[in-house]
């Protein structure tokens, strides 16, 4: 299985992180997995304090995590050609971070 990852892409005007990872099968069958992430679940996650800033390492190990999470399911993850995956701290986050993402597909 291959595994590319775009650019993390941050929108400023929602105060969220977001990245699109393209999986695909040795025999050619493709899923992406767009995952969005709110600043404050970052924030809260890695625990940042009064005064922290998130950072690449952060934002890193976020992708990591996502990209683990969506490979433990080996050739399920190709069932859906698109999987949506939202992080954040309240039901409302995750339901204007999933709506982000699906306009972003």
């Amino acid at each position: 299985m291959k595994i590319e990852q775009g650019p993390l892409k941050e929108e400023f005007s929602r105060d969220l992180y977001w990245i699109k990872i393209l999986f695909t099968s040795d025999d050619a069958k493709t899923s992406q997995i767009l995952a969005s992430a709110s600043w404050e679940y970052l924030y809260r996650f890695y625990k940042l304090g009064q005064n922290g800033k998130i950072s690449d390492a952060n934002t890193n190990d976020w992708i990591k995590r996502v990209i683990e999470k969506w490979s433990k399911l080996k050739e399920e993850v190709f069932n859906t050609d698109t999987h949506y995956d939202v992080y954040a701290t309240t039901p409302d986050g995750e339901a204007r971070g999933l709506e982000f993402l699906l306009k972003k597909n």
